[in-house]
């Protein structure tokens, strides 16, 4: 007798076991799983100015306007080890390059977004480039610009702008995939939907850096 009630007792405990395993399955199966691009929302201010060159604008006064890089491509750089900027009174035509990101030995070139008069430089970049990946939409600001010519038309604003930035992520991750030298740290994070890896400038040549300005970088001529 006192074996069987033995044998009784092994398998209602494997029953229950088996039961209880397939209940944490199910409920494991049924689990919302939240993309990592959730966790990564874009920063943008809401009342700026992004154009498709990746720099904001910030009107401060009537006709003057603060402008700086946007979180994607300060994310894309990190922190360069050299900023060259403009001088102050420098008249620049839209398209015109007005600053050089310099890391290792490669090169981004960053084009206005705007024809004006260069009024202030951010001349702190220059013994804190840091500030650029760290507080691209305040501290890490290039120039205060005087123009009368700005065509909001031309920049992404609001909730439009939060769509276009998430747009121009997924681009880019279509990017690496194409033009990646070698295996990207944490490119499994980036494909699932989360932001690249701070400094993703250290993974690509000058040649493929330039590929990525022509992708990027450049302003749409708009009628």
């Amino acid at each position: 007798m006192v074996p069987i009630l033995v044998l009784l007792t092994f398998i209602i405990a494997i029953t229950v076991g088996i039961l209880i395993n397939r209940s944490r399955v199910k409920v494991k199966s049924t689990e919302t799983v939240i993309p990592e691009f959730n966790k990564y929302i874009p920063l943008y201010p809401s009342d700026y100015l992004l154009f498709d060159n990746h720099i904001w604008l910030k009107e401060t006064i009537d006709n003057y306007y603060t402008l700086g890089l946007d979180e994607l491509l300060s994310h894309f750089v990190g922190i360069p080890d050299h900023i060259y900027l403009r001088n102050k009174g420098d008249k620049v035509n839209r398209g015109e390059q007005i600053a050089v990101l310099k890391k290792d030995k490669k090169e981004i070139y960053i084009q206005a977004p705007i024809s004006g008069t260069i009024k202030n430089v951010n001349d702190t970049l220059s013994i804190k480039p840091r500030l650029i990946d760290t507080n691209p939409y305040n501290d890490g600001w290039l120039y205060t610009i005087e123009s009368d010519s700005i065509n909001k038309n031309d920049a992404h604003m609001n909730v439009p702008a939060f769509d276009w930035l998430k747009e121009e992520l997924i681009r880019l991750k279509e990017f690496i995939q194409i033009h990646k030298p070698q295996p990207v740290p944490n490119v499994e994070t980036l494909m699932d939907g989360g932001w690249p890896i701070k400094g993703l400038i250290d993974n690509f040549d000058q040649q493929t850096i330039t590929l990525f300005e022509q992708e990027f970088l450049k302003l749409k001529n708009y009628s």
